[in-house]
């Protein structure tokens, strides 16, 4: 059977309005429809079942005889007899595609990569998959081993003709404009020539054959965005066979070891430079399952993932800089300014390390009745319609400062403003997301959206006992982390919490500078065994503040004197501008 990968695209279609589809046609000669002429249940071309088709002796479709499957039998294999494991696979260096933690249906935007899961299946009538054609493919809770929450789940029964199955492009945006992508609606490859090979995990109906397919821009016909001109010869993609287990079993092979299909009178070479989509599909006309999780390349790194910070709070003998937000004086996406604040204000400090709050996640706002419903809305893409207390951004608005501050030597919290949201779930989100960062050094929490469904409400206080479980998980990412805890009402911030956990003040409206000091070395006696911090700089004291020749080595002078445990210090963004 000549395998077909139709890919179109439907104005229709949900999420990226690309739909993978197979169709295909069987040999007259083909009476059991696996693709061969030989009568028997398999492709190897071999009648007797013994998987020797050359009558060499051994079954490894070469005819040296010697049974391997080294790389100078491979290419000409049979893509059953290859291994489920290249043993020559390194895995010590991987880019993941997806993990699958965030819990939505995009690839992770690592080294230019952009898609969307998608399902896709033969149509045959009466047949069912789960998740259908027009759903969406979000992760499901699974038993993981080793760490996680989230895999990916497809089920079914009755496809007769090819079968059914799950993928995604590589470089497809779908309707979503951000720059650095392709064109709304178009596609482009990818180059992954870098990488050695694909690595994955799996688990589903037991001794059933998954197919691993790669499908090459020279295999799609010129009218699907391709460059295939040689007609029934386009659609002839590369790709390996693994046997599933009813267990969770890790596969990876070689790029230089993937076989194409070979129905073609025209087989080509596979070129990595030019990778399209990746699918997972299988063929069994009875029920069938595929769970999968950590697909990845392997043999390089991504360039724009690093190892993540070695330092911790306890490295710096300062962290001096400013809060960013979208609702500030500051255009959010002018990263030059950003990069120019947090030096200019740590030079003011001897030994003090740029540093920032920047928050990824704020109280969202209802823009007919301007007032918070209770959601946090990311500044980053996820899943909307999952998670009724998020909302996601169409693109990533922090990648490129916070790469920037990388490159600075910046030390950043990223916050949110929860809401009724789950912490722990946007810990997850975010820190899965950005803690790859040399920059980030923590999370940050402002308690005064903690359970907030109203402008004015009154937040949940945090204990001790929850401080210091956030902590932890935080540190799950990275054990140098910290957590800021950032509240103007002492009462609802934790007294005595582990170390690692630091609380910044931040209330407004002194009447002098002198009320100031006084009120933040209150708060800090109030809290000896913990790190603190201080955020300043509102309107509400610009009229004693202003007045000063520099606003910014004045106040944070005079409480670093005074105050033995004052370890951060914030200028907020709402006159950020003025001082900078």
């Amino acid at each position: 059977m000549k395998k077909k990968y139709w890919f179109c695209i439907l104005t229709n279609c949900m999420i990226l309005g690309i739909i993978i589809g197979c169709g295909g046609e069987t040999d007259a000669n083909d009476e059991n429809g696996d693709g061969n002429s030989d009568g028997d249940s398999d492709s190897d071309g071999d009648t007797d079942g013994d998987g020797d088709s050359d009558g060499d002796g051994d079954s490894d479709g070469d005819s040296d005889g010697d049974s391997d499957s080294d790389s100078d039998s491979d290419s000409d294999a049979d893509n059953d007899e290859l291994d489920d494991f290249d043993t020559d696979a390194d895995l010590s260096l991987l880019a993941f595609i997806d993990d699958f933690e965030d819990g939505d249906d995009l690839i992770l935007e690592h080294g230019h990569r952009v898609g969307t899961w998608f399902v896709f299946n033969d149509e045959t009538e009466g047949a069912e998959q789960t998740p259908s054609l027009n759903e969406p493919l979000w992760p499901e809770d699974c038993d993981l081993e080793g760490g996680g929450m989230y895999c990916l789940k497809t089920n079914g029964s009755g496809f007769s003709d090819w079968g059914a199955g799950v993928g995604f492009f590589l470089r497809s945006p779908g309707e979503r404009d951000c720059e650095g992508f392709p064109e709304p609606g178009t596609m482009e490859p990818f180059d992954a020539s870098k990488f050695d090979g694909i690595t994955f995990q799996a688990r589903g109906s037991a001794d059933v054959k998954l197919e691993v397919d790669l499908t090459m821009l020279s295999m799609l016909p010129e009218d699907q965005g391709g460059e295939c001109t040689d007609g029934d010869n386009c659609y002839d993609v590369h790709g390996r066979k693994v046997t599933l287990q009813d267990e969770w079993t890790t596969y990876a092979f070689m790029l230089d070891r993937i076989v194409q299909a070979g129905w073609t009178t025209s087989p080509v070479a596979f070129d990595p430079s030019e990778l399209m989509s990746i699918v997972f599909w299988v063929n069994t006309g009875g029920d069938f399952e595929i769970q999968l999780d950590n697909v990845a390349f392997f043999g390089a790194k991504d360039d724009d993932v690093g190892e993540g910070t070695d330092n911790s709070i306890h490295d710096l003998s300062m962290a001096a800089g400013f809060r960013a937000s979208s609702y500030g004086a500051v255009d959010w996406e002018d990263v030059d300014f950003w990069a120019n604040a947090g030096t200019s204000i740590a030079g003011r400090f001897p030994g003090a390390t740029p540093s920032s709050i920047w928050i990824v996640g704020e109280i969202a706002v209802d823009a007919e009745d301007p007032e918070f419903n209770g959601t946090c809305k990311m500044n980053f893409p996820g899943a909307t319609d999952r998670f009724e207390d998020l909302e996601f951004n169409d693109c990533d608005l922090n990648e490129e400062a916070l790469t920037a501050f990388d490159e600075l030597g910046y030390k950043i919290w990223l916050q949110i403003e929860p809401g009724i949201a789950d912490v722990d779930h946007m810990i997850d989100l975010i820190l899965g997301r950005y803690s790859h960062h040399e920059s980030v050094i923590g999370f940050a929490i402002d308690v005064e959206f903690l359970g907030v469904t109203e402008n004015g409400g009154w937040p949940d206080a945090v204990s001790v006992s929850q401080a210091n479980d956030w902590l932890s998980h935080v540190r799950e990412y990275n054990p140098n982390y910290s957590l800021i805890l950032k509240e103007w009402r002492d009462d609802f911030l934790p007294k005595g919490a582990d170390d690692g956990v630091i609380l910044i003040f931040d209330p407004q409206g002194f009447g002098s500078f002198a009320n100031m000091v006084n009120a933040f070395s209150s708060f800090a006696a109030n809290h000896t065994d913990s790190t603190v911090g201080f955020q300043v700089g509102y309107d509400n004291d610009i009229s004693w503040w202003g007045g000063m020749t520099d606003p910014v080595d004045e106040i944070g002078t005079a409480l670093m004197d005074d105050i033995d445990n004052m370890k951060v210090f914030f200028w907020v963004d709402f006159t950020l501008p003025d001082i900078v």
